[in-house]
């Protein structure tokens, strides 16, 4: 590692795991690199799995999205297996919060640029399995707009399937606020999963309160479980309470309740304004449409029955009550900015 990477300084410490800044000698660019387990942690790994390793990191290398970190290579040496990642400048979204809560304008941005992201990599058959409130950065650009990077792909292929959860509470102390029930009780993972770390993260972002947080590890387990939560709407009420009740159907305990897919939980954020992603081509202008969204109680949580868009009409339903900080105008004029901003270069379901 010392002959192509040149280490600068140490970024984060977690235990006896560190994430150094480097430089690529090869590349001529900043890098990050992460430390996933010690020389003994790594030699407990099996030969087959550390032949998936290989395999699993070549993908990574393949994916290339704006929005999610560039994957350089997994090395595995004397100081045990490293990651190496493009170096992301900007806050982490738990970092962010530190302020408090996002407003609307910065939230849209985090979820449409988030849910895109994380939609690209399930489409490539990658699953992140440890989102948190830590592994999603932000930072603004020139124009003012918020970015995103989604970071730490990788994980999910560090370990033995059984020893998943551990590493990613040694990486990540909040990692534990984000696990999907499934996770929990050693079910089958699928996009389900990512989508239920994406609503506890977005939930957070809202009310600056987890949604599952416990007084301990083991009652916020239990919570998950038990699906103790307070409805998000009864948490901030100046929020538009189809908002709330789209967050909190991204957290239904039952995963089949939950989205499909991260696409489908993008369509619905962007039907919530009468907005169809599949004609984000066409100019906000002739998109007449709308909505008629029902919110049904399953297994403690909400789900949405399906969108009906009704073409030629422009009117847009949508009860939201009194804005602490922005009224109905404030939420059009801050999701057709965005949309414009963002959505138009967005991959639709015709051109995967």
């Amino acid at each position: 590692m010392a002959e192509r990477y040149k280490v600068f300084e140490e970024l984060d410490h977690h235990g006896v795991h560190v994430v150094l800044k480097g430089y690529d000698m090869e590349s001529q660019g900043y890098v990050t690199i992460k430390q996933l387990l010690t020389r003994e942690e790594a030699d407990d790994i099996s030969e087959e799995r550390m032949i998936l390793f290989k395999s699993e990191s070549e993908r990574l290398t393949r994916l290339s999205h704006p929005n999610l970190i560039l994957f350089h290579t997994i090395i595995n040496n004397e100081h045990g297996i490293c990651v190496i990642t493009e170096m992301i400048e900007g806050t982490t979204i738990e970092t962010l919060l530190l302020r408090g809560p996002v407003d609307l304008r910065d939230f849209l941005q985090i979820a449409i640029l988030s849910l895109d992201a994380i939609d690209y990599a399930h489409q490539n058959e990658i699953l992140h399995r440890a989102l948190t409130s830590n592994n999603i950065k932000v930072w603004r650009n020139e124009d003012d707009r918020l970015e995103v990077s989604v970071l730490d792909l990788a994980y999910e292929h560090m370990t033995e399937a059984g020893q998943q959860s551990e590493l990613d509470r040694r990486i990540d102390p909040v990692a534990n606020l984000y696990l999907a029930p499934e996770q929990l009780t050693g079910k089958e993972l699928g996009a389900y999963t990512d989508i239920y770390a994406l609503g506890c993260i977005f939930y957070y972002c809202l009310s600056k309160k987890h949604p599952f947080e416990g007084t301990n590890h083991e009652d916020t387990i239990e919570r998950h479980l038990e699906h103790r939560v307070v409805r998000l709407h009864e948490l901030c009420p100046h929020l538009p309470s189809e908002l709330c009740d789209w967050v909190m159907w991204l957290i239904n305990d039952d995963k089949t309740c939950r989205p499909a897919s991260a696409q489908e939980a993008l369509d619905s954020l962007c039907l919530l304004n009468g907005i169809a992603s599949d004609s984000l081509d066409d100019s906000l202008e002739e998109q007449d449409a709308a909505i008629e969204s029902t919110v049904r109680e399953s297994s403690g949580g909400p789900r949405w029955n399906k969108f009906l868009i009704i073409g030629g009409i422009t009117v847009v339903l949508l009860a939201i009550g009194g804005f602490l900080f922005y009224n109905q105008e404030d939420w059009d004029i801050a999701f057709e900015k965005i949309v414009k901003q963002h959505l138009p270069s967005m991959r639709t379901e015709s051109s995967l």
